[in-house]
């Protein structure tokens, strides 16, 4: 079997004013995307966390797919997901960046469904062109972590050079869409963007896949005070006590780029994180002016442009190659080449 984790305590800072320390992107209900005339076609959408847990439902049972959050979100998780079971939402005591987050959800999952468990780990907030893909994908990502007893890491083709991902460079094939990991290289500059899509790298897309007791084998070896949190019957308290303990470390940093057993299987689906407002000019359809909105609103001798609105009407006139957000009572306005500035907020 597959058990799933949701990873949603993570903030999303550069979606300001949507996204906000309480209430972080994976929880914003975006609005419908704009018709012809410039009015949203409907009311609220889903939010990100919605959608995601229900592109992972055909994946495996309702009691195999946990979330971990913060004790802070901890509400807003049951207020977007009622259908998950409450034994299922895994609460990290305080923020030490995913490593805590993966070895606690880890734990929990060996303890119920046993050390040979695959577990799959899906960031909240990806936007995912072909749910089916992306199910097959995981499934995939699931065989090779059984049958390898390794850590895989799912890869995507990229469509440009991004310098918010970090990359794979895929070495030995060893199966259809299968290779080791010959290494990864972090966030570059675009100049190495650009020379790591013409070498065939990937994007890294947070996806993770390893049986609980590999997991647990990588974390005594790297990471120690991480592994004690699979000690059995952890009270509050000493759950509490071990996290403060915990190195701030990423998962990629801290364990996958570490060790030696590990593989990525290539993503064929469309892949794209919602980290800045400039990505929703690659996810929408554009108007013949290259445009695209959300929610209500109109774009009159402009061109280039991004316009969200929650509620009300935006308008641009005459403008070109800018963000323009209204979310409560903020509104946003930057150039699109500065969208990545917006988390200094």
């Amino acid at each position: 079997m597959i058990a799933v984790v949701i990873m949603a305590g993570g903030v999303g800072t550069r979606l300001f004013p949507a996204s906000t320390k309480l209430r972080p992107k994976q929880f914003v209900m975006w609005p419908s995307a704009s018709g012809d005339d410039g009015a949203s076609s409907s009311g609220p959408g889903q939010s990100l966390i919605q959608q995601t847990y229900r592109r992972l439902a055909p994946l495996t049972t309702p009691d195999a797919i946990f979330i971990a959050t913060t004790a802070e979100l901890v509400e807003q998780v049951r207020e977007h997901l009622p259908e998950a079971p409450p034994e299922n939402i895994i609460i990290e005591p305080m923020r030490r960046n995913s490593a805590g987050a993966c070895a606690l959800a880890t734990a929990a999952i060996a303890a119920r469904f046993g050390p040979e468990t695959a577990v799959a780990f899906t960031p909240s907030d990806g936007a995912v062109s072909d749910n089916h893909l992306y199910q097959e994908t995981l499934r995939s990502a699931a065989r090779v972590a059984q049958e390898r007893r390794g850590i895989v890491v799912v890869g995507i083709q990229p469509q440009r050079p991004a310098t918010g991902f970090g990359y794979i460079r895929p070495g030995e094939c060893v199966g259809r869409d299968v290779y080791r990991v010959a290494v990864f290289e972090e966030k570059p500059n675009h100049t190495r963007a650009l020379q790591l899509v013409e070498e065939g790298c990937l994007w890294n897309a947070g996806i993770y896949v390893w049986r609980a007791d590999v997991a647990y084998d990588a974390f005594s070896r790297f990471l120690p005070h991480h592994a004690r949190l699979f000690e059995p019957g952890l009270s509050s308290s000493r759950l509490q006590q071990l996290f403060e303990a915990l190195p701030i470390v990423s998962v990629d940093v801290g364990i996958a780029e570490r060790c030696d057993n590990i593989f990525c299987v290539a993503g064929r689906f469309g892949w794209d994180d919602l980290g800045t407002w400039d990505a929703f000019n690659r996810l929408l359809e554009r108007d013949a002016s290259g445009n695209v909105g959300l929610g209500s609103n109109r774009f009159v001798d402009s061109s280039h442009c991004v316009a969200i609105a929650d509620e009300g009407q935006v308008i641009a006139l005459g403008v070109t190659g800018l963000v323009i957000v209204r979310y409560g009572n903020t509104v946003l306005v930057c150039p699109r080449e500065r969208a990545e500035e917006v988390g200094k907020l």
